[in-house]
């Protein structure tokens, strides 16, 4: 019983900010969603700039202008046997504002805010993996100043972008799972505690913290051999989320449970480590990118692209936590193993009436989790996404745009080295992302 309880109890104190394969967020533009999150080789103006610095240079006017919001819904099913659980995850918001200015007819400026990473999962609190996830959330937020030039008449562009970027998360897990305490009746027979939260966590604990800024570079080049065909690339780099002085809350079932727990002898081996006495340091990446893309128009109305995304997971290769000497300067690591991941995406735009664009897409995301080291609070699964989107044209220099993406991950079967066992289980993984965007230039 004490070796059990312990060895949980390190276990689930070691997995903080970890987030599904998709916690890097590539909503950037709702015109690139609806072409399956195409961007690098397009001329998109400043609402490009994210996917490919070089394109700003491109912008059709002096200033220009473009907001949006795009809604996550995403499910995860995990089974078992005859045991299923489902995440109930609350409605993710990422955003992404641009600001384009043209500074001379070869050169431009520009500002975006974008969220570059993000995610939520929440469970139920009393389903069998509390002990490892109950529910976690991050966002991240970044600011890109930009500069972009073109020159050897409108051929080639060059653009780059300062990476500013910061955030926050939050952790919730159990300190002991439900039944935790089941062995406690053989020495507390018939204790009321015991019965009364038998089916409940006994107590639980929230990690939360903010990252402080931190910097990056995104930098990329436009060619375009004829004004109908143009091949991008763009590198984008890895940025560290870095949280100094992290919190953590322990939480119990009832004032009767902590009283209870408190009273126990030393002997018993139910300890609860006092985390919420001091603060912790930890570390995650926003991994690199690398991104290749081609662009075909030949005709006014019809565009066609393709592109290969690099993603440098392996970045992620352990969680460090280290806490303070409050709580006896604790160091705990845990190995994610993440590989690095490819991203095959298509996309097309028809101009079906004047004011009116249509745009379909495709992309496959392969996953960077690995499967021996599985949990599900990183359901991943490689990925087939559909998207269709359109713009309207209200007036002059005026649109509004619309996208939907559906994402739909494929069963997978997962294990994580735990004790007494590992945590094994089916998972199932599907969104649903809508999103909207307005953009004005003049």
């Amino acid at each position: 019983m004490r070796k059990f309880l312990i060895s949980t109890m390190a276990v689930a104190a070691t997995v903080v900010m970890l987030h599904a394969e998709g916690y890097q967020l590539n909503l950037n533009s709702t015109k690139q969603a609806g072409m399956g999150n195409t961007g690098v080789a397009l001329k998109l103006g400043a609402e490009g700039m994210i996917y490919n610095p070089a394109g700003l240079s491109f912008m059709k006017s002096g200033v220009e202008f473009a907001a949006g919001v795009t809604a996550v819904r995403s499910f995860v099913n995990y089974t078992n046997g005859s045991y299923e659980a489902k995440t109930d995850n609350p409605l993710g918001t990422p955003l992404f504002v641009y600001a384009g200015f043209k500074i001379t007819p070869n050169l431009a400026a520009g500002v975006s805010l974008n969220n570059p990473a993000g995610n939520s999962i929440y469970w139920d609190d009393n389903w069998v993996g509390a002990a490892i996830v109950q529910n976690s959330a991050l966002q991240a937020f970044c600011v890109q100043p930009s500069l972009s030039f073109k020159f050897f008449d409108d051929m080639f562009s060059l653009g780059a972008g300062a990476m500013i970027m910061w955030g926050n998360f939050s952790n919730s897990k159990a300190l002991i799972p439900v039944g935790g305490l089941a062995g406690l009746s053989q020495l507390f027979p018939n204790h009321p505690v015991l019965s009364k939260y038998a089916n409940e966590v006994p107590v639980s604990a929230k990690l939360y913290g903010d990252a402080k800024i931190n910097y990056g570079f995104n930098v990329g080049l436009l060619f375009s051999p004829i004004p109908e065909l143009s091949f991008g690339l763009s590198y984008r780099s890895k940025v560290d989320l870095k949280v100094d002085e992290g919190n953590t809350d322990i939480t119990y079932a009832g004032t009767d449970m902590k009283e209870f727990i408190s009273s126990l002898p030393a002997a018993v081996g139910v300890v609860i480590p006092p985390l919420d006495q001091g603060t912790f340091s930890a570390s995650m990446p926003i991994p690199s990118n690398i991104n290749f893309g081609v662009s075909y128009q030949p005709s006014e109305t019809f565009l066609i692209t393709a592109e290969l995304q690099y993603v440098g997971w392996s970045a992620f290769d352990k969680l460090v936590i280290q806490y303070d000497q409050k709580v006896g300067n604790l160091k705990l690591e845990m190995p994610k193993g993440f590989k690095n991941t490819m991203m095959y995406r298509i996309g097309g735009q028809w101009t079906a009436y004047p004011k009116f664009d249509v745009r379909l897409g495709f992309y496959y995301d392969q996953t960077p989790v690995d499967k021996t080291l599985y949990t599900p609070e990183t359901p991943g699964s490689d990925k087939l996404a559909f998207t269709c989107g359109y713009s309207w044209r209200a007036f002059t220099g005026f649109s509004l745009d619309f996208a939907l993406t559906y994402s739909h991950g494929g069963l997978v079967s997962g294990s994580l080295p735990n004790t007494p066992g590992p945590f094994i289980g089916d998972y199932k993984v599907h969104a649903f992302l809508p999103s909207l965007a307005m953009s004005y230039r003049f």
